[in-house]
């Protein structure tokens, strides 16, 4: 039987998403992940093709990871669970754009982005979970579990998965490593934020200060 899981997952970069997708991959048992499909056709200037990506949902067990959320808008809340990734934001920020280009501007516009995912998971009224990533790091399966909520895995390749754990997570970091560099190994929740400027933290800090709904709700530990 197929499994009509859609999926997708939204995160700012290096907020764990990669990681996490590999396990529910395998969960779901499953080789359709369109990883950034939306994104990248429009950074190529791609026009995106709808129509081929609509007949992949109706098919089902299939996973889409999207890092903006400008590009999630298409998406049917009636038929698609949100799995939403967070990380500190001084950790994934700093990271994602580099030190060197920590400049007032660029670090707001990245700060814009990280809101506007937190917004739409906000605003989402379909099935959805939200991940955080040191907790992932502190007890990743009780975490993932959240995911079992929203969507149906396969019983027995869940339990290969776990039964497997270590193994997993070595490969998936392995992977990872290769593709994107891995500093952290997912061993450190604090980082990268200790390479930054105080001009720079207090910049990003008081730009989500600002916003008191976003702040209270989710994103009280890291102030």
């Amino acid at each position: 039987m197929v499994m009509k899981n859609v999926t997708l997952m939204l995160s700012y970069p290096r907020c764990g998403s990669s990681y996490v997708k590999y396990f529910l991959q395998k969960c779901i048992g499953t080789d359709k992940v369109f990883d950034s499909k939306y994104s990248s056709a429009k950074n190529k200037k791609r026009k995106v093709d709808y129509n081929y990506l609509n007949a992949e949902i109706a098919k089902g067990n299939t996973i889409f990871k999207e890092h903006y959320s400008e590009n999630c808008w298409d998406f049917d809340p009636g038929s698609v669970g949100l799995v939403f990734m967070i990380r500190n934001y001084k950790e994934c920020i700093p990271r994602h754009i580099g030190l060197r280009a920590m400049g007032k501007m660029k670090v707001l516009e990245h700060c814009s982005k990280y809101l506007a995912n937190l917004r739409f998971y906000d605003s989402w009224s379909g099935k959805k979970c939200i991940l955080y990533y040191e907790d992932i790091i502190d007890n990743f399966k009780s975490n993932f579990d959240k995911i079992l909520k929203i969507i149906d895995v396969n019983d027995k390749l869940y339990k290969e998965v776990f039964d497997k754990e270590e193994y997993h997570r070595k490969a998936v970091l392995a992977i990872y490593d290769r593709i994107c560099g891995s500093q952290t190994k997912g061993q450190h929740k604090i980082y990268h934020s200790k390479k930054i400027s105080k001009e720079s933290s207090d910049l990003i800090d008081s730009f989500f200060k600002k916003d008191k709904l976003i702040k209270n709700r989710y994103l009280k530990r890291y102030l």
